[in-house]
């Protein structure tokens, strides 16, 4: 008798270049409901997508809130708060699996930025220090979702420039900027500005080595 096979539209950003090897079987199906559910909600350029684990939460249905440059990959989870949050993303970046970014304020990542699984970069405290204010804004979330004026929380913008490295199971705080072509070494806590060109380390990060910068601009075009 006959039978049904399921295809998807063929998309030749998601079928095709360095990250093809990301969508096997159902991560490809997921991938593609993934992106398409995320294009509703924020604005991602025609050939960046979400794989099978990224996840986009714009909670306050602004598409300009979360924007996504060209050729860059999300596998892990964009999120917005109800009351403000703006995160920008530039052109060839990578989020691994498992990372959060997440925006009260605005969170700004150049290009060629890349992001590796489980890592941290939060712009806010996500809760009020105040105890009482803190349950309010607990219960509103479990019982009618996050508030829409801001429940007290501290938050200050976070900027990672073109070429950073955020290695796995870091954490980048609010109010910090990662210089160009900065390395974050795995499992570090950052809480004060990372100079360009260096590698730091730790919890809290410290300096570990300077770098070299890297080639001319020119020398990547097209790459």
């Amino acid at each position: 008798g006959a039978t049904c096979e399921f295809r998807l539209p063929e998309d030749k950003h998601m079928t095709r270049g360095p990250f093809t090897l990301l969508l096997k079987g159902k991560g490809r199906v997921a991938s593609f409901f993934n992106t398409r559910a995320a294009r509703e909600c924020s604005s991602l350029a025609p050939d960046a997508w979400l794989t099978g684990t990224g996840h986009i939460d714009n909670i306050r249905r602004d598409r300009n809130a979360i924007q996504v440059g060209s050729k860059s990959v999300i596998s892990g989870h964009l999120q917005t708060f109800a009351h403000a949050g703006k995160i920008t993303i530039g052109d060839w970046v990578f989020i691994g699996e498992g990372s959060r970014v997440w925006s009260a304020s605005v969170v700004s990542i150049g290009d060629r930025v890349l992001i590796s699984h489980h890592a941290n970069i939060i712009d806010t405290s996500s809760h009020p220090i105040d105890v009482h204010a803190r349950f309010v804004q607990t219960k509103a979330i479990l019982t009618s979702g996050h508030p829409v004026s801001d429940p007290g929380l501290d938050s200050a913008p976070i900027t990672i420039c073109d070429d950073a490295w955020i290695s796995f199971g870091a954490s980048v705080l609010k109010g910090v900027t990662i210089g160009e072509g900065a390395i974050v070494g795995a499992c570090s806590v950052v809480t004060k500005d990372v100079a360009p060109w260096t590698v730091v380390a730790g919890n809290p990060a410290r300096l570990i080595r300077q770098l070299e910068p890297g080639a001319p601009r020119d020398d990547l075009a097209g790459s």
